[in-house]
Protein backbone atom coordinates (compact mmCIF):
# COMPACT_ATOMS: atom_id res chain seq x y z
CA UNK A 1 0.00 0.00 0.00
CA UNK A 2 2.61 2.50 1.04
CA UNK A 3 4.63 1.50 -1.99
CA UNK A 4 1.45 1.87 -4.47
CA UNK A 5 0.72 5.64 -3.04
CA UNK A 6 4.01 6.78 -2.73
CA UNK A 7 4.22 6.09 -6.86
CA UNK A 8 0.57 7.44 -7.05
CA UNK A 9 1.90 10.68 -5.42
CA UNK A 10 4.66 11.38 -7.17
CA UNK A 11 2.84 11.09 -10.66
CA UNK A 12 0.11 13.37 -9.51
CA UNK A 13 2.70 16.29 -7.85
CA UNK A 14 4.61 15.73 -11.38
CA UNK A 15 1.54 16.74 -13.04
CA UNK A 16 0.48 19.77 -10.45
CA UNK A 17 -1.83 18.13 -8.06
CA UNK A 18 -1.46 18.93 -4.88
CA UNK A 19 -4.11 16.71 -2.52
CA UNK A 20 -5.29 13.63 -3.18
CA UNK A 21 -9.09 12.65 -2.15
CA UNK A 22 -8.17 9.27 -1.01
CA UNK A 23 -7.92 7.17 1.28
CA UNK A 24 -11.62 5.82 1.91
CA UNK A 25 -11.38 4.53 5.34
CA UNK A 26 -15.09 4.01 6.07
CA UNK A 27 -16.38 0.57 7.53
CA UNK A 28 -18.34 -1.53 5.60
CA UNK A 29 -20.51 -2.27 8.41
CA UNK A 30 -23.91 -2.33 6.28
CA UNK A 31 -24.07 -4.14 3.04
CA UNK A 32 -26.75 -2.41 1.77
CA UNK A 33 -24.93 0.69 1.67
CA UNK A 34 -23.61 1.37 -1.77
CA UNK A 35 -20.19 2.36 -1.72
CA UNK A 36 -18.77 -0.47 0.58
CA UNK A 37 -17.00 -1.21 -2.85
CA UNK A 38 -14.61 1.24 -1.97
CA UNK A 39 -13.56 0.49 1.58
CA UNK A 40 -11.11 -1.38 3.01
CA UNK A 41 -13.39 -3.83 4.64
CA UNK A 42 -15.50 -3.75 7.86
CA UNK A 43 -12.68 -4.36 10.43
CA UNK A 44 -11.35 -1.34 12.09
CA UNK A 45 -7.77 -2.93 12.42
CA UNK A 46 -7.26 -3.62 9.00
CA UNK A 47 -8.95 -0.25 7.28
CA UNK A 48 -6.56 1.93 10.29
CA UNK A 49 -3.55 0.09 9.14
CA UNK A 50 -4.04 0.06 5.21
CA UNK A 51 -5.37 3.95 5.40
CA UNK A 52 -2.10 4.35 7.60
CA UNK A 53 0.07 3.13 4.86
CA UNK A 54 -2.04 5.15 2.34
CA UNK A 55 -1.36 8.43 3.68
CA UNK A 56 2.27 7.79 4.70
CA UNK A 57 2.47 6.91 0.82
CA UNK A 58 1.10 9.98 -0.17
CA UNK A 59 2.00 12.70 2.62
CA UNK A 60 5.87 10.51 3.39
CA UNK A 61 6.61 11.39 7.48
CA UNK A 62 7.89 15.13 7.24
CA UNK A 63 5.64 17.51 8.26
CA UNK A 64 6.49 19.71 4.97
CA UNK A 65 5.29 17.94 2.34
CA UNK A 66 7.77 17.93 -0.81
CA UNK A 67 7.74 17.97 -4.39
CA UNK A 68 6.83 14.23 -4.82
CA UNK A 69 4.15 14.03 -2.55
CA UNK A 70 0.83 14.84 -2.20
CA UNK A 71 -1.65 16.00 0.62
CA UNK A 72 -3.82 13.37 1.69
CA UNK A 73 -7.61 13.64 2.22
CA UNK A 74 -9.26 10.59 4.74
CA UNK A 75 -12.78 9.90 4.10
CA UNK A 76 -15.89 10.63 4.47
CA UNK A 77 -15.36 11.34 7.80
CA UNK A 78 -16.37 9.58 10.63
CA UNK A 79 -19.84 7.53 9.95
CA UNK A 80 -20.30 7.71 6.23
CA UNK A 81 -20.53 3.32 6.02
CA UNK A 82 -22.85 4.01 8.33
CA UNK A 83 -25.85 6.22 7.44
CA UNK A 84 -29.53 5.74 8.38
CA UNK A 85 -31.17 2.87 6.32
CA UNK A 86 -27.77 1.70 4.58
CA UNK A 87 -29.09 4.88 2.20
CA UNK A 88 -26.05 6.91 0.41
CA UNK A 89 -25.86 10.56 1.25
CA UNK A 90 -28.16 9.61 4.21
CA UNK A 91 -27.83 11.09 7.82
CA UNK A 92 -25.26 9.61 9.87
CA UNK A 93 -25.40 10.00 13.83
CA UNK A 94 -22.16 9.90 15.92
CA UNK A 95 -20.07 12.11 18.18
CA UNK A 96 -17.77 15.09 17.53
CA UNK A 97 -14.27 14.13 16.25
CA UNK A 98 -11.51 16.23 16.55
CA UNK A 99 -8.52 15.89 13.42
CA UNK A 100 -5.76 17.73 12.49
CA UNK A 101 -5.34 19.70 9.36
CA UNK A 102 -8.83 21.36 7.38
CA UNK A 103 -11.88 19.96 6.98
CA UNK A 104 -13.26 20.00 3.60
CA UNK A 105 -16.98 19.13 2.46
CA UNK A 106 -17.70 16.61 0.31
CA UNK A 107 -18.91 17.40 -3.69
CA UNK A 108 -21.94 19.45 -3.26
CA UNK A 109 -22.40 18.66 0.65
CA UNK A 110 -23.01 21.68 1.72
CA UNK A 111 -25.89 22.63 -1.07
CA UNK A 112 -27.44 18.88 0.20
CA UNK A 113 -28.27 20.44 3.61
CA UNK A 114 -30.75 22.65 1.44
CA UNK A 115 -31.90 20.65 -1.34
CA UNK A 116 -31.54 17.28 0.38
CA UNK A 117 -31.13 17.03 3.53
CA UNK A 118 -33.57 20.05 4.25
CA UNK A 119 -31.89 21.21 7.49
CA UNK A 120 -30.94 24.73 5.85
CA UNK A 121 -33.39 27.32 4.81
CA UNK A 122 -30.55 28.52 1.60
CA UNK A 123 -27.17 28.94 1.21
CA UNK A 124 -26.62 31.46 3.58
CA UNK A 125 -27.87 29.36 6.68
CA UNK A 126 -25.79 26.60 5.27
CA UNK A 127 -22.83 28.24 5.13
CA UNK A 128 -23.27 29.39 9.31
CA UNK A 129 -24.31 25.63 9.94
CA UNK A 130 -20.99 24.14 7.85
CA UNK A 131 -18.59 26.90 9.80
CA UNK A 132 -20.02 25.96 13.24
CA UNK A 133 -19.69 22.39 12.41
CA UNK A 134 -16.09 22.19 11.56
CA UNK A 135 -16.24 22.66 7.70
CA UNK A 136 -13.24 24.87 6.69
CA UNK A 137 -13.74 24.48 2.94
CA UNK A 138 -16.55 24.12 0.23
CA UNK A 139 -15.93 21.37 -2.57
CA UNK A 140 -18.25 22.77 -4.95
CA UNK A 141 -19.04 25.55 -6.96
CA UNK A 142 -18.29 27.99 -3.72
CA UNK A 143 -21.66 29.40 -4.17
CA UNK A 144 -22.62 28.49 0.01
CA UNK A 145 -18.77 29.69 1.42
CA UNK A 146 -20.06 32.76 -1.12
CA UNK A 147 -22.18 34.07 1.30
CA UNK A 148 -19.87 34.31 4.35
CA UNK A 149 -18.73 37.85 3.25
CA UNK A 150 -21.71 39.65 3.31
CA UNK A 151 -22.84 37.27 6.27
CA UNK A 152 -19.42 38.71 8.33
CA UNK A 153 -20.29 41.58 6.91
CA UNK A 154 -23.70 42.02 8.19
CA UNK A 155 -22.60 40.56 11.62
CA UNK A 156 -24.16 37.40 11.12
CA UNK A 157 -21.20 35.52 11.34
CA UNK A 158 -17.65 36.59 13.14
CA UNK A 159 -14.71 37.40 11.08
CA UNK A 160 -12.92 35.05 14.01
CA UNK A 161 -14.99 32.21 12.72
CA UNK A 162 -13.87 32.76 8.65
CA UNK A 163 -10.29 33.53 9.84
CA UNK A 164 -9.67 30.40 11.84
CA UNK A 165 -11.33 28.36 8.54
CA UNK A 166 -9.17 30.38 6.53
CA UNK A 167 -5.58 29.55 8.49
CA UNK A 168 -6.26 25.93 8.61
CA UNK A 169 -6.43 26.47 4.59
CA UNK A 170 -3.39 27.93 4.79
CA UNK A 171 -1.57 25.81 7.08
CA UNK A 172 -2.61 23.19 4.56
CA UNK A 173 -0.88 25.47 1.71
CA UNK A 174 2.30 26.26 3.64
CA UNK A 175 2.99 22.35 4.21
CA UNK A 176 2.70 22.10 0.77
CA UNK A 177 5.08 24.79 -0.02
CA UNK A 178 2.97 26.39 -2.48
CA UNK A 179 3.92 30.19 -1.27
CA UNK A 180 7.66 29.49 -2.13
CA UNK A 181 6.92 27.06 -5.23
CA UNK A 182 3.57 27.21 -6.84
CA UNK A 183 4.83 25.71 -10.12
CA UNK A 184 6.07 22.00 -10.46
CA UNK A 185 8.21 21.45 -13.40
CA UNK A 186 6.84 17.92 -15.17
CA UNK A 187 10.28 16.44 -16.23
CA UNK A 188 11.04 16.47 -11.71
CA UNK A 189 9.77 12.61 -11.13
CA UNK A 190 11.93 10.21 -9.29
CA UNK A 191 13.35 7.58 -11.89
CA UNK A 192 11.76 4.44 -12.88
CA UNK A 193 14.01 2.59 -10.65
CA UNK A 194 14.11 4.29 -7.83
CA UNK A 195 10.54 4.50 -7.81
CA UNK A 196 9.18 2.41 -4.52
CA UNK A 197 5.94 1.16 -6.44
CA UNK A 198 7.37 0.10 -9.64
CA UNK A 199 8.20 -3.48 -10.31
CA UNK A 200 10.53 -4.18 -13.33
CA UNK A 201 10.71 -8.11 -12.89
CA UNK A 202 7.99 -8.64 -14.85
CA UNK A 203 7.20 -11.88 -17.50
CA UNK A 204 6.18 -11.80 -21.04
CA UNK A 205 2.40 -11.01 -20.62
CA UNK A 206 3.43 -8.48 -18.14
CA UNK A 207 2.74 -9.49 -15.46
CA UNK A 208 4.71 -9.64 -11.90
CA UNK A 209 5.76 -13.35 -10.97
CA UNK A 210 4.85 -13.21 -7.55
CA UNK A 211 4.77 -16.00 -5.16
CA UNK A 212 1.12 -16.39 -4.92
CA UNK A 213 -0.76 -18.56 -2.53
CA UNK A 214 -1.73 -21.93 -3.71
CA UNK A 215 -5.46 -20.46 -3.05
CA UNK A 216 -4.77 -17.75 -5.84
CA UNK A 217 -3.33 -19.95 -8.42
CA UNK A 218 -6.62 -20.79 -10.85
CA UNK A 219 -6.89 -16.84 -10.62
CA UNK A 220 -3.36 -16.07 -11.03
CA UNK A 221 -3.70 -18.04 -14.55
CA UNK A 222 -6.75 -16.16 -15.04
CA UNK A 223 -5.47 -13.11 -14.93
CA UNK A 224 -1.95 -13.51 -16.50
CA UNK A 225 -3.58 -14.51 -19.90
CA UNK A 226 -2.16 -12.09 -21.67
CA UNK A 227 -3.13 -10.46 -24.85
CA UNK A 228 -7.23 -11.86 -24.80
CA UNK A 229 -7.86 -10.26 -21.09
CA UNK A 230 -9.41 -6.88 -21.85
CA UNK A 231 -11.41 -4.05 -20.15
CA UNK A 232 -14.66 -3.27 -21.10
CA UNK A 233 -17.26 -0.59 -19.99
CA UNK A 234 -19.62 -1.73 -17.99
CA UNK A 235 -22.95 0.07 -16.75
CA UNK A 236 -22.26 3.00 -15.68
CA UNK A 237 -19.23 3.98 -17.22
CA UNK A 238 -17.62 1.26 -14.41
CA UNK A 239 -15.39 -1.30 -15.26
CA UNK A 240 -15.26 -4.82 -15.95
CA UNK A 241 -12.81 -7.05 -16.98
CA UNK A 242 -13.29 -10.31 -19.17
CA UNK A 243 -10.54 -12.41 -19.12
CA UNK A 244 -10.74 -15.22 -21.38
CA UNK A 245 -8.88 -18.47 -21.42
CA UNK A 246 -8.55 -20.77 -24.61
CA UNK A 247 -12.66 -21.15 -25.24
CA UNK A 248 -14.55 -20.16 -21.83
CA UNK A 249 -14.65 -16.75 -20.74
CA UNK A 250 -14.85 -15.27 -17.41
CA UNK A 251 -16.42 -12.64 -15.83
CA UNK A 252 -15.65 -10.57 -12.48
CA UNK A 253 -17.11 -7.58 -11.22
CA UNK A 254 -19.74 -5.18 -11.71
Amino acid sequence: MRQAFTAIADEMASAGDNQAFTPVINLARDPRWGRTEETYGEDPYLSARMGVAAIEGLQAHNFMIDRHHVLATPKHFAAYGQSEGGRNLAPANYSERVFEGYVTSDGGGLQMLVNLHHVAANNADAARMALAAGVDYDLSDGSVFDTLVDQVRDGRIAETEVDKAVARVLAAKFRLGLFENPYVDPADRLPEPARPGHRRNRNSHGCVPDQWPAAFDQLRRRTCAGDSGRMVSGPGGRHRSSISTNASAQSHGR
